[in-house]
């Protein structure tokens, strides 16, 4: 099921009134185990939440990361590592799965 933008605005508006901090996230629709944080808000608190945004590539994440529209994002290492060799100031965290033997 699709969420549209404006209840994305909306979502991320009700999250800020609760918290000192949103962090904004690029996602992508994935069945691994971080696309749950988005439907179950477990990791936000009274200082910080999390409002997800989906995004279509990792190349238009690396964009709005540029922009200072995210403030991180989930992505592919293939993007990841062309903005690397590009110059771009981002920084990997965490590695969350491997998938070589599916590739």
């Amino acid at each position: 099921m699709s969420i549209t933008r404006t209840a994305l605005l909306a979502a991320a508006a009700a999250a800020a009134q609760n918290c000192s901090r949103v962090v904004r996230v690029g996602t992508f629709d994935q069945a691994t185990p971080y696309a749950l944080a988005p439907a179950t808000r477990w990791l936000d608190d009274e200082r910080a939440c999390f409002a997800y945004y989906r995004q279509p590539s990792g190349a238009r994440a690396l964009d709005l990361l540029g922009r200072g529209d995210l403030d991180l994002a989930f992505m592919g290492s293939m993007p990841w590592s062309n903005a690397v060799a590009r110059g771009a100031g981002v920084t990997a965290v965490s590695v969350l799965m491997d998938i070589k033997s599916s590739e």
